[in-house]
């Protein structure tokens, strides 16, 4: 019987004091954890869920590499639609291509223009990090701190990398100001 009692000693400090003390089975006490898992899954699902909402038109913006407000945009925007709408009173089309052409020229040519120059940013970032990476590894095994690897990348490399780690760069520097003033 020795070895009945040294497996129930194992088995509730396996289990955890709370479940030894209050008589729920191990069966119990899976179904909990399983339950607590589920949960976390969830939650984590929700928050997945909620990045993966549209960015606002002012990241669209930046992730296209312009330096334009928001409200400028949607100016361009509706003068070109201006522009289009009143060549097609010129050219005396119907209310309803005029309308048409209007609309699509201001809501979706400059969006389309914006996801073109995001997407043709975004393959010039990935074919020029690879050598931020190479230059970074360069330099920390060479004895540089890591700030000033990063520093090298944001003077060094080529648009949009360059940019990229510019503002890594100052976002490190500005979390460490806030950092010391505490």
């Amino acid at each position: 019987a020795p070895s009945g009692e040294t497996s129930k000693k194992r088995l509730a400090a396996a289990v955890g004091p709370q479940a030894a003390g209050s008589g729920r089975s191990v069966a119990d006490i899976n179904q909990q954890r399983r339950k607590n898992v589920q949960s976390l899954l969830k939650d984590l699902e929700k928050q997945q869920a909620a990045k993966k909402q549209r960015p606002t038109m002012r990241r669209r913006i930046e992730q296209a590499g312009l330096e334009i407000s928001v409200q400028t945009f949607w100016i361009a925007s509706a003068a070109a639609a201006a522009v289009v709408a009143l060549i097609c009173l010129i050219l005396r089309e119907s209310p309803i291509v005029d309308a048409l052409a209007a609309f699509g020229v201001g809501i979706g040519l400059p969006r389309w223009i914006l996801a073109f120059l995001t997407k043709r940013r975004q393959k010039k970032f990935t074919l020029e990090f690879a050598n931020a990476i190479d230059v970074i590894i360069r330099s920390v095994r060479s004895g540089l701190p890591t700030n000033e690897a990063l520093k090298i990348c944001a003077k060094e490399m080529p648009e949009p990398v360059a940019g990229e780690f510019s503002k890594l760069v100052e976002s490190l520097k500005r979390s460490e100001e806030r950092r010391v003033g505490k």
